[in-house]
């Protein structure tokens, strides 16, 4: 019975204590490992992604802007996208503005300065000839294509 005994206490001798220390560092470290390859992944797809979208897109389409009746003696601005075209009284019958499509889709916006009314209009995107009238306060839009 003694040697029993002997032989159950030299076992659990040899027996390494537990160490939760130990286990709570090795997994710190798998969660930093991990985290380390996720960072990467997703600068690598940016930096990807980010070359793709500085390729400039250069378009060749044109439009001509044309104020036609109705508009003279009025203080007028003329904005394409947010881009400011035009901002004047208006002396002559026709002004016409040419400028060069610089975006994939454009709007129009014609701002009466003294009433701040704003008429919105999409152009098409082939660009082309606009024609602006104005009668009785409303400003009207006639799009021609180039021929």
């Amino acid at each position: 019975m003694q040697g029993l005994i002997n032989q159950a206490s030299t076992i659990t001798m040899h027996k390494k204590p537990h160490n939760p220390n130990k286990q709570f560092l090795i997994g710190t470290g798998v969660l930093a490992f991990a985290v380390i390859c996720t960072v990467v992944l997703f600068t690598l797809l940016s930096l990807r992604m980010s070359h793709k979208s500085e390729q400039m897109v250069h378009y060749t389409d044109i439009y001509q802007i044309e104020l036609e009746k109705g508009f003279s003696g009025d203080s007028v601005s003329i904005y394409l996208n947010d881009s400011l075209l035009l901002n004047k009284k208006i002396a002559m019958d026709t002004i016409r503005l040419q400028i060069k499509r610089f975006s994939e889709s454009n709007a129009l916006l014609v701002v009466d300065n003294l009433t701040d009314k704003v008429t919105t209009f999409n152009l098409e995107e082939k660009g082309g000839r606009i024609i602006l009238r104005k009668k009785e306060g409303i400003i009207s839009m006639t799009s021609v294509d180039w021929e």
